[in-house]
């Protein structure tokens, strides 16, 4: 394999191609979900990548909208960490506006508890790439993703009103032609081109089951470059809506008595070995539905998230079935997979984190798939049925709270894969926000959730 370029010479391919670039937005994804960006000038970008070291420190990368003063004793006041850019992932974002995506590394110097042998054990896209590594190391699978983003879009309110939708939802709007048009297609056409001047690769859009909702379909990458790419989506997504006097929403469930929204992630699989290509497929999955609990506790972070888990969207029940979305897993084909137990206030790269090393530890103790393949309703299933199929009694989590109680029980291994001090602090931050949520009323809580995702 060639050597990769210098961080320089990709900078400066990039600029060449998109001339009119004056400002580059190093981003992160906090553990909350929420992106974050330090905004460089071109000239300032440019000395960076020829010193070929990380960007400025920063104080707090992670945390959310939680204050220093609930966070652990090894994170301390002096605390600093760095932005490190991955220029491979430079890319146009808006006119005049570029986009690199940055793992963070901690500064050992300022860190009490820092393993200088691994500077990057809190951030969550440079796990995700350990856990790929180990993947295709230890069983030569490869895992691309495809994502499903699901959102609202409604006009932008006036200052100190609330977003709302226009109509009453009385009936399901999935896929109704009616429902592109007009000013949904104005958005939705804006979003598509400004997608795909990115490099972002969109295999449809159609309408979603509420009013007003609606679905963008990316096409499928390897799991960095697919994470990536949704970050970048929702920021372009945001962006075109607003340009057009619009607003994108990706909350669970922005509007009281809408339908849901979510985030489901497409996983195919392939093998080193044709021969082998669906060998151990079984074993991931097995992997996956005997964390499903645990997993939702990273992949739906918010209580609202929970009104996900029912009928025909999550389903209630730890089970998977072909084709049939009344499951939280649900089988394409032998090597392709959809994961429904998500939505969009979570951190895609913990998310794939969490999914991938359950996974990976299905694998690496050959777990039985003792789930069978359920073609049903989910609530028309007698206990006898049920138990034919080999579901139960595990349950999804149905509150915040019984989710986040499982981050602190046994957690069969996730917290070894995905990085004990990831883990350690992504617990942290969740209490620390919900304590923070706490205190707040209702409208102060809406409306920082409006603002942020």
């Amino acid at each position: 394999m060639p050597p990769s370029p210098a961080p320089v010479t990709v900078l400066e391919q990039f600029l060449a191609r998109e001339p009119g670039t004056i400002m580059i937005h190093l981003h992160w994804v906090d553990l909350c979900g929420i992106l974050r960006a330090r905004v460089l000038t071109k000239s300032r970008c440019q000395k960076v990548a020829a010193s070929g070291q990380p960007a400025r420190g920063l104080p707090r990368p992670y945390l959310g909208h939680t204050d220093c003063n609930d966070m652990p004793e090894s994170y301390l006041p002096a605390t600093r960490s760095l932005l490190c850019p991955d220029w491979t992932s430079l890319r146009w974002i808006r006119e005049g506006h570029a986009s690199v995506m940055c793992d963070v590394r901690e500064d050992n110097e300022s860190y009490g508890d820092c393993d200088p042998g691994d500077t990057f054990d809190r951030c969550s896209r440079y796990a995700l790439g350990r856990i790929v590594r180990a993947l295709y190391a230890e069983h030569q699978l490869t895992v691309i993703i495809g994502i499903e983003i699901e959102f609202f879009l409604v006009d932008k309110p006036s200052p100190g009103d609330w977003p709302r939708i226009d109509t009453v939802q009385a009936y399901n709007h999935a896929s109704q032609a009616s429902s592109v048009r007009d000013k949904a297609e104005i958005v939705l056409v804006a979003c598509i081109q400004h997608l795909e001047r990115c490099g972002i690769s969109v295999e449809q859009y159609h309408a979603e089951g509420g009013s007003q909702q609606l679905e963008i379909s990316l096409s499928a990458l390897e799991a960095i470059a697919a994470a990536d790419a949704y970050v970048r989506s929702k920021e372009i997504i945001s962006n075109a809506a607003s340009l057009h006097g619009q607003l994108a929403t990706f909350l669970p469930q922005p509007f009281e008595g809408a339908p849901t929204s979510g985030l489901h992630v497409h996983a195919s699989f392939t093998k080193g070995s044709p021969d082998s290509q669906h060998a151990n497929i079984p074993h991931f999955i097995a992997g996956v539905l005997g964390r499903l609990p645990l997993l939702c506790a990273f992949a739906m972070p918010s209580e609202d998230s929970y009104k996900r888990v029912s009928s025909l969207v999550t389903g209630t029940w730890v089970s998977w079935g072909t084709e049939n979305r009344d499951n939280p897993v649900r089988r394409i084909e032998d090597n392709h997979w959809e994961f429904r137990a998500i939505d969009c206030m979570a951190n895609i790269y913990v998310v794939l984190s969490a999914y991938l090393g359950a996974g990976l530890l299905g694998l690496q103790e050959d777990e039985h798939l003792r789930w069978g393949d359920n073609r049903h309703f989910q609530h028309r299933l007698d206990d006898a049925q049920r138990t034919q199929l080999g579901i139960g009694p595990e349950q999804l989590p149905t509150s915040l709270q019984e989710a986040a109680t499982l981050l602190r029980s046994d957690m069969r291994g996730l917290d070894a894969v995905m990085g004990p001090k990831l883990v350690d602090l992504f617990v942290v931050v969740q209490e620390a926000q919900q304590v923070l949520a706490s205190r707040m009323s209702a409208d102060t809580r809406a409306a920082l959730a409006f603002d942020a995702y």
